[in-house]
């Protein structure tokens, strides 16, 4: 239950693995195994985990993973998918209008080339 936690919260902060686990003193591995719910956390690093967390200890132990630890995260997913919908608009509208203008290049080529008339062949 409290890697599961971990692991919704840690994701929530933006932090890593590899940044949960250095800052708390642990490898990368022993983090992934209480994420996994494969090895405890030791008591000792609590206090510090909440500190870095931003929670208090007793959100570890409120009973299990429920729909208002997800909450935040989805939040930020939303967030970030209107981010990228308004990016891909933003886009979307530059190449419109680079097209417009390789179009007109495009036109006025075509009328130069029109109005140099016919090639003269070389012999």
């Amino acid at each position: 239950m409290i890697g599961q936690k971990v692991k919704i919260l840690r994701s929530q902060r933006g932090f890593s693995q590899e940044y949960l686990a250095e800052e708390l003193g642990i490898s990368q591995n022993t983090m992934a195994r209480i994420e996994a719910g494969k090895s405890e956390l030791p008591a000792s690093l609590l206090p510090k985990l909440c500190g870095i967390l931003q929670v208090t200890l007793s959100y570890f132990f409120e009973g299990p993973v429920g729909a208002r630890d997800h909450l935040h995260c989805l939040d930020q997913n939303s967030q970030s998918a209107h981010e990228l919908r308004t990016r891909v608009a933003q886009m979307k509208s530059y190449l419109e209008r680079y097209i417009k203008k390789l179009d007109a290049i495009s036109s006025m080529l075509a009328r130069a080339n029109e109005n140099r008339g016919p090639k003269k062949s070389l012999k």
